[in-house]
């Protein structure tokens, strides 16, 4: 892989920002789970995480 990478971050309480990152082409999507996400919404969360990822 070339460099430099291209590599975005979002938090994960905000994944209409990781749907839309397939328009810059990055080479890695971090979606951040740990401090950005409400402990009561970490499953739900996680769970639409999961729905990103293609098989």
């Amino acid at each position: 892989m070339p460099y430099p990478l291209i590599t975005l971050y979002t938090p994960g309480i905000k994944l209409d920002l990781a749907r839309k990152a397939d328009k810059y082409n990055p080479d890695a999507i971090i979606i951040d789970l740990e401090d950005t996400v409400p402990p009561d919404l970490k499953n739900e969360v996680r769970h639409e995480v999961a729905q990103l990822i293609p098989d």
